[in-house]
Order: structure tokens, then sequence, then C-alpha cells
């Protein structure tokens, strides 16, 4: 644009109103969600006038983006995603549009408006009468979008900017005098429903009661247990299960929201709902109406002296869906990575290679390849620290589901790497404590600079866990991430020409790529597992990145040239005036977030005081990539582009981490979740009748929580808040009464 960053900004508030709240993320992020932002919707104009809030938003757009705007307080915006719509909707309809603010992406236009009174305060994507996409209204109520940047649909090739094609203020109107096509139904028309009636829309008063009685059975959501999950499975059988559609099942899912720690916000339960909506399910819809199954109580087991009528007990099963999420259709990818990187550096030309022969997702290259450039840096490039100095080096985790290519994109860089690194640089796959000390020691053949690269971690990540000597080196790599210094003495290193038993090796760098699945990457069971896991960066995506029938033969030659450039740098580094700036700036934001942070969340705090060392790590490396680049000799200063980039590196991997942690978490909960309904099943063989088995909250806590005090036995807390709701989800068991005066709480489990 030819303008400088001060500019930029003046012309953005300029465009969108004085107090307009401009919000920092990730080059090519489209939102802030899945930025690990917590709080971003709350955030206020006069939070984002204070010095730190401003440095991030100078840097944002100093690299080119992106910067969302939160539409809050009249500012709303009409997306028309479809080219041939724009001169209908913006001309035609709404002449007066001409004069307001408008901008453009990848299609289509965007109009923003300043509107006075009521107006819808959500999101709603629209779609025509014959079901075609049209654009989206967005509007208050935590809703954003992009105003500056790169589109996520961008490639090395063709980078997509989101361009103002209409440099004018807002202009000011109402929501009625919008004139909308006469083929596109609009949602804000459809009746809303304000409060949960006694029985809601055409929801009969008999299938009313069973839903209530579905909504009471299932436990309150808590927030860090699974309750995001959770609150989708509800929904899902709301919308799907009891073949509510969205208006009927709102007022449910707001019964159901009021028993969760916290409650949900109304729009948050809508997001649920729509997701439910355009979700795949296992059943048809409506196939919790006639769901039912039925235990008689034996006779035995009722009063002899009165004439008691027979009593019929009914369980009805629900059978909600909860596998969506962790195993997305190919239609509806889960969790990916951002993926950031300066991109005037070679690792645009390894991305495009990868992009080119493999499947694997953008992140899990990214991943794989910065470990490997931190070791043909090795120790030729540090940064004095205090006391400290500080090299290069990187841990870096690919995390995945099985099947999701993390071997095709660490094998990619390995292949690169192999023709930039000397063999000795390569750490062998299977060693003892002692060999260990062999492969840093020059002398025995080693290199004191490493590079670990195991495409499938599972194998040594089990004997860090179960064996002793697993234990010792994974103690050893703790002291080998910081480039400790190594040293052993041992009888056995004597000989006749050197009877000396010590051996010394004063300094060292290692770098290290593991690939695991998602139950490994979080090092379960490891007795060093916080320090182990603090010092990984994540790269985690739940899909492939793109499908390869038949790949081309990989030609690494030219990126293998571009990376051996690096062999030669080295020198002492420092940054320049501009990014020492931002590193102050960076450091106060980071102390102040790990002052924030829940005491009780000890992995995220570990994290993020792990965080400065890893962004300085990161930022040395794509330092030299973008030199490498430019084809210099080396350099001796990280500059602000390379630090700012480096930031929002980190913070995504820290956001990959938060979310690796609460997916491992459900996975290790699930499995517990069966193995407790195995053994009920096995031990109360005899109580089952007609399909289920009922057991008292006592009996259950006197059978598989005896010695709740001991080390890793089960609490009844566990049983009873993650493991039985697990089993609930999944529709192997329900709260079949509740605790009253005179009767017991009382727990059905479905018979196999």
């Amino acid at each position: 644009m030819g303008m400088t960053v001060e500019q930029i900004l003046a012309a953005l508030y300029e465009y969108l109103g004085a107090r307009a709240v401009l919000l920092p993320l990730p080059l090519g992020s489209k939102s802030a969600e899945g930025t690990g932002w917590l709080g971003w919707e709350e955030t206020t104009f006069e939070m984002t006038q204070e010095a730190g809030y401003q440095r991030r938003l100078f840097e944002a757009v100093k690299r080119g983006g992106n910067i969302g705007v939160l539409l809050k307080d009249g500012l709303v915006s009409i997306d028309v995603d479809a080219d041939d719509r724009v001169e209908e909707f913006g001309t035609a309809l709404n002449p007066e549009f001409v004069n307001t603010l408008q901008s453009k992406g990848f299609r289509g236009r965007q109009y923003w408006l300043h509107l006075t009174g009521e107006y819808p305060q959500r999101v709603f994507k629209l779609k025509t009468n014959d079901g075609k996409k049209w654009g989206e209204w967005r509007g208050g109520n935590g809703s954003q979008t992009i105003i500056f940047g790169q589109h996520p649909e961008s490639t090395p090739k063709n980078i997509i900017r989101y361009r103002i094609l209409v440099a004018n203020p807002t202009m000011v109107g109402t929501f009625p005098d919008i004139a909308w096509p006469d083929d596109l139904p609009l949602p804000w028309l459809k009746p809303q429903v304000q409060a949960p009636p006694s029985v809601p829309i055409e929801v009969n008063s008999d299938l009313h009661t069973r839903i209530l009685a579905y909504i009471d059975a299932i436990p309150g959501a808590i927030q860090g247990n699974g309750g995001d999950e959770q609150t989708f499975t509800v929904a899902c059988a709301l919308w799907n299960g009891w073949n509510l559609s969205t208006a009927q099942a709102l007022p449910y899912l707001e019964m159901y929201s009021a028993k969760c720690e916290p409650p949900w916000k109304q729009k948050d339960l809508e997001h649920k709902l729509a997701e439910a909506e355009v979700a795949p399910h296992q059943k048809p819809r409506g196939h919790l109406i006639g769901s039912t199954c039925t235990l008689k109580k034996s006779d035995e087991t009722k009063p002899k002296a009165k004439a008691v009528a027979k009593v019929e007990e009914t369980i009805i099963w629900e059978n909600p869906t909860i596998s969506t999420k962790l195993a997305p259709s190919p239609t509806q990818r889960g969790y990916m990575h951002p993926c950031i990187y300066p991109e005037d550096s070679i690792l645009s030309e390894f991305m495009e290679l990868g992009q080119e022969v493999c499947e694997s997702a953008n992140p899990f290259l990214l991943g794989s390849c910065l470990p490997g450039i931190g070791a043909i840096l090795a120790r030729r490039i540090h940064f004095p620290f205090g006391a400290e100095i500080q090299f290069p080096n990187l841990f870096c985790m690919i995390a995945g589901p099985p099947g999701t290519r993390k071997s095709s994109a660490i094998n990619l860089s390995k292949g690169v790497m192999q023709g930039c690194l000397p063999k000795e640089t390569f750490m062998a796959k299977r060693f003892s404590v002692e060999t260990l000390f062999d492969e840093y020691d020059v002398q025995r053949g080693g290199s004191p600079d490493k590079w670990w690269v195991f495409s499938d971690a599972k194998p040594i990540l089990t004997d860090w866990k179960k064996t002793g000597y697993g234990e010792r080196i994974a103690a050893e790599v703790l002291d080998l991430y910081d480039c400790l210094g190594m040293t052993e003495n041992y009888r056995r290193n004597a000989t006749k020409k050197n009877p000396q038993t010590r051996r010394y090796i004063p300094q060292t760098s290692t770098s290290l790529v593991f690939g695991a699945t998602f139950a490994d990457a979080c090092f379960p069971g490891q007795a060093v597992q916080s320090g182990v896991a603090r010092r990984f960066l994540n790269y985690v995506a739940e899909d492939m990145g793109r499908e390869k029938d038949l790949p081309p033969v990989a030609k690494l030659e030219g990126v293998t040239q571009l990376f051996a450039r690096m062999r030669t740098f080295q020198g002492v580094c420092t940054f320049t005036k501009e990014a020492e700036t931002l590193w102050r700036t960076f450091q106060h934001d980071n102390r102040c977030r790990i002052r924030d942070a829940d005491p009780r969340c000890e992995a995220e705090i570990h994290r993020l005081n792990s965080a400065p060392m890893q962004t300085l790590h990161v930022a040395m490396i794509f330092e030299a990539c973008i030199l490498a680049k430019k084809n210099l000799p080396g350099f001796n200063t990280v500059s602000l582009k390379a630090l700012a980039t480096a930031i929002d590196h980190v913070d995504a991997c820290l956001a990959g981490a938060k979310y690796l942690d609460s997916v491992s978490n459900q996975c290790a909960t699930l499995n517990d979740a069966e193995i407790l309904l195995s053994k009920i099943r096995k031990d109360f063989v005899a109580r089952a009748k007609a399909g289920g088995i009922i057991l008292t909250r006592s009996e259950i806590t006197a059978t598989y929580a005896p010695h709740s005090s001991r080390q890793g036995s089960w609490t009844p807390d566990v049983i009873f808040l993650k493991l039985i709701p697990a089993l609930i989800r999944q529709g192997d068991a329900k709260l079949y009464e509740k605790r009253g005066k005179h009767n017991p709480e009382r727990y059905a489990f479905r018979c196999e």
C-alpha cells in the first residue's frame, strides 16, 4: 500500500470509527478462535489503547497482518460470498451502499455499516432457497471479521491479501432499511424462543416429559473437564436423537446449561446447536423417540405383607454420537494448527515442496523442519543471555491421529537434512544411558551436535516410562535441551594408554523431532512428565493436509542447496533496537500471563515459563532462513520481523498444546471409563436384567474406590465426575434415580 504502520492504523480507525476494537491476529488467521487468545470477545476500546496491546497491533500490521475487527456497538458487516450476487445486493437493492466501506478477501465483497437501533446480535450464515451459499451476517455478541492481512487460502505461489475496495467511513443507517434478495430466507425472522415454555413449540407433553427426564439425567458440564464435548453431545441428542428443530431444542439446552459450571452464554448454546445440525451422525434423526428397554424388579425384593402392584421400571438409553469431533469426517476437518513462518525465507520453498509431494498437514511439515535447521546452525550461532548461552535448538512434537501422515513430513525433512548434516549428527534409533554418552563423544565417533529424529516415538516413549534405563535417559534429555555438558565416571573407560575413568563433554547442542499420537504426545506416566513436556513445541492436526493419489517424485536438491547455505553461518547474536523493544514487551506480557494463569493448570504455567527461550530459538532460526533466502553470508542480529513472527509461532504452539491436553484427557478418560464398564459387567453379571445393571452410588464406591488414598487408585470424584459421565455420553450408562430422602442415588449400565 506504500503506507507506514501508523498510517495504516490511522486509516482503519478513520474507516471503522474512532472507537473501533482492532484485534491483532497471526498472519493468515481468519479468526481469534483457536489462536490461544482467551477472552478476546470481551476486548474493549480502552484495552486496545494500552501500550502492550498497541505494540501487538503495530507488529501485526508490520508483518502484514492479520487485523480483525470486533463487531460491537453498532458496527456490523454483510459478507456477500458469491461474486455474481455483489452487484444485485450492493447496487440494485441498496444503491446507497456504494458510499460505505467495502473490502474483499478471496471472493465476493464485504459491506461495513454502523447501525442504530436493534439488529440481529449474532452471526448468521445465509443460504438461498435452493441451498446455495450466499454469505454471512455478522453483528454483535462477540462476532468478528478480518479487514487487513493475508487470506488463509493463500499459498506461497499465490498470496491473497484482504483489500479495501471503497476507502470510505462506514455508513450510518438502521437494520430495517437494508433490502435483501427475494430468494434469500432471513433466519432472524424465525420465531425466537426467549424463555423455556412448559411445552416447547410442537412438542407434545409426553415427549416433553421424556426429554426433561433426559436433561435431568445428564450431569452438568464442568469447564476444564470435557465440558465442551459433553454440551455438544447434549446438543446432538436434542437435534438428532429427539428430532427437534434448533428453536425447539434451545430451551432444553438452556435448562441443561443451568446445571453447568459455569453456565453457557446463549450465543454459545446456539453455536452448539448449529454445529449439531451440520455434524455427521451415526444414527437417524428421531432414534431416541422410540428407544426404550425395560427392567422388572424381582418379586423377592417386594414386601410380602402388602399387596403391591407390579412395578415396571424403564431405562431410556441415550446414544448421542461423541466421535464427530475426535474423528471428523472428510467434509468436516478437525483442529489444524496455524502455520506461521516468514514467507520471505527458504521455509517457503520447503513448504511448497512438502505440499507438492506429501499429504501431511502444513504444521507437520513446518514442525518437522525447524529442529533440523537448529541442528544445521548447531553451536555456531548463539545468543548470550545472562549467565547462559542460548543456541537455536528445538524440541518439536508432531501430534495427530494415526494415518495423518506424520511420518511423511518427518521423513521429508530428514531427506533434506541428510544433504546438509554429517552422518554422526543423526541419533541412533536404540541406545542405553552409557551409549548415549558415546553418541556425543567425538573420540567414539559421535558429535556434540545432535538431531534426534523419531517418526514413531512410541517405542522410545514406552522405554522412558517402563524401564529404569528409560527414566535415566529421559532425565538426561532435560539437560540436553539446555545444551549442558555431559560427564561420566566408569572403570570401563580406563585403557592401558589412558587410565582415566572420567569422561567430559563441556558443551552440547540437541534438536529433536518426535511423531506421536495424541495419547503418547502428552508423555503419560513419565516420571519427568512436566519437565519433558514443557520443552516441546507442539504441532497438532487432526487430519491430512491434502490428498495425493500419486504424488510426484520429490526433488530435494534445490531445497537442500538452500538449506546448506546456513552451514557457514556463525557468530554472536543480539537484537536490533526495534526487536529489543518488542522482546521487553513480550517478556512483560508473558509474566502477566503466568501470574493470571489458573494455579491448578500447572502444565500451562510450565509451558508459559518455557515460552521466552523457545521464542528466542525460533527467532534465530527464522532470521537464518530469511538471510539464506537472500544468500547473505550470515548474521549477528535478530530482526523485528523474525522475532514478531516467532512470538506468534510459539503462541500457536501453546494453543496446540492446550488442545492436545484436552484431547489426551478425553482419550484417557474414555479408556478408564471402558475399563470401569467392563468391570461392572463382569462383577455384577448376576444383577443384569433386560439389558441393564442398576447399582447404587454406595455399591459403586465400595467396589471400585475402596482405597482411594492409594496412588493410582480411582477416587469417587474420578468415577462420578469423569468416568460415569463419559459412559453416559456414549450411551452406556445413565443416572437412573437421583438421591432423595429415602432413596439412594442409582445408576444404570448397559449390558453387552
